[in-house]
């Protein structure tokens, strides 16, 4: 008799976990069905995207690229001339509107007083 428990126990026990082994591939099969759908929606929105970059104006299709070149440096002439030139003045005004009464101090949100 106790045999026959015991074997009742196993039919029990195979059963639960058939039932879990299905129900946790329903929720893989779930999940795979939710990521499809983020990919295909986010290649949606890159192709609208894409559609937006398009310039209307004919010249501009033909010289511009679409896209950026990764390859490219951005420390360029440019660059370095502006930030050191802003730095400069900056540092200049700040310098100079030290010496006030109430002072003055050009900040990155604007002018403030201290």
């Amino acid at each position: 008799m106790d045999e026959n428990v015991a074997d009742e126990i196993m039919r029990e026990v195979d059963v639960d976990a058939g039932c879990e082994i299905v129900e946790e591939e329903q929720e893989i099969k779930l999940i795979d069905i939710e990521l499809e759908e983020e990919f295909n929606a986010n290649n949606a929105a890159e192709e609208i995207s894409k559609e937006n970059d398009v310039s209307p104006i004919r010249e501009v299709q033909q010289t511009v690229p679409t896209t950026d070149d990764p390859m490219l440096s951005v420390l360029t002439f440019r660059v370095w001339f502006l930030g050191m030139l802003s730095c400069v003045l900056l540092s200049f005004f700040n310098t100079f509107l030290r010496y006030r009464m109430r002072k003055l101090a050009l900040k990155q949100g604007g002018l403030g007083a201290n």
